[in-house]
């Protein structure tokens, strides 16, 4: 602030015989004392707000001299500036999602030759398990956990041994980059990833390898399913066709084991109009079933069309 917007001597003077003569002698009693004062508060406060006005005024203006105006030029400026605002709202959104997520993760990492049941004290009551880069251990979630577990993450592990006896929320587990592990599922888990992993031993539970069971694998060599009600299968995605395509290379292509006609079978993953996973035989019974619904309703217009002629309104009315 320059000393050309500070509050004159005159003024300051003004104001105080201003407030003088309106209380004579301010001690004459607390009431007096305190609006007194008051009026000394509302004279400071004003001055003040006025000098950060000007102060703001100022630096507008010196701020367009400069050539740092933040106002926007052209409509053009104005769509870039909103845009920029937006990016930098969604990357500090997404920011504060992954330290919540960071948060809501309990990590279990570089264990070796360790057996472990887990409860919720040793969870830390944290809905979110990661196990990383654990050697040759066992590790078991009861049945008994005393508070609910979303999602289980298992990566880069090696020789492990994972019972899975809890229900999970997401009934999903992620398993990446493991060698020489096995799963042993004993909880319902509708579904079960599978990336770049080696000798992996999948085993159910009698009642829970359904239809609704699905293992997503790609770059996975080796792998055993075991279940108590169908044959033990194989899947290995080199053996089962994946090929380098363009820029995709064999490894990424997604396969899916799971039920088919009272048969464990994998097959290839393809993408349906929604981006969604889907198999070959899902895509053109989807494709059948729609045509057909695309029929019927053509030929529920054709009726409507034909009774609203021949005049009959009711009867085109239920069409």
């Amino acid at each position: 602030m320059t000393e050309n917007n500070a509050p004159s001597v005159e003024a300051v003077a003004e104001t105080s015989k201003a407030v003088a003569t309106e209380n004579p002698n301010p001690t004459d009693n607390t009431d007096s004392r305190s609006s007194y004062y008051d009026k000394w508060d509302k004279f400071a406060k004003e001055e003040v707000k006025k000098t950060e006005e000007e102060d703001k005024k100022e630096k507008e203006e010196a701020d367009k001299a400069l050539g740092i105006d933040k106002t926007p030029k052209s409509e053009a400026e104005a769509r870039d500036k909103a845009k920029h605002a937006a990016l930098k709202e969604a990357k500090k959104a997404w920011d504060q999602k992954k330290a919540s997520e960071a948060a809501a993760k309990h990590l279990i990492e570089n264990k070796q030759g360790e057996e472990i049941v887990f409860d919720s004290k040793l969870l830390l009551g944290k809905p979110v398990l990661l196990f990383k880069n654990n050697k040759d251990c066992k590790f078991k979630i009861p049945q008994n956990l005393q508070h609910r577990l979303v999602k289980v993450f298992l990566e880069s592990n090696d020789g492990c041994h994972f019972d899975f006896e809890v229900e999970l929320v997401t009934h999903h587990v992620e398993t990446a980059h493991c060698k020489d592990c096995t799963i042993n599922v004993k909880a319902p888990l509708n579904t079960l990833q599978l990336d770049l992993c080696e000798r992996i031993s999948v085993k159910y539970l009698k009642g829970h390898y359904t239809n609704d069971t699905k293992i997503y694998h790609a770059g996975v060599q080796k792998l055993t399913i075991e279940t108590h009600e169908y044959d033990t299968h194989t899947a290995d995605y080199i053996e089962d066709g994946a090929v380098t395509l363009g820029e995709k290379c064999a490894e990424e292509q997604q396969f899916v084991t799971h039920l088919i006609e009272e048969r464990v079978k994998t097959e290839i993953v393809v993408r349906d109009k929604g981006n969604m996973p889907a198999t070959r035989d899902e895509l053109r019974k989807a494709d059948a079933d729609e045509r057909t619904q695309e029929r019927e309703a053509e030929l529920k217009k054709i009726g409507g069309n034909e009774a609203f002629k021949e005049g009959e309104y009711a009867q085109a009315a239920i069409f």
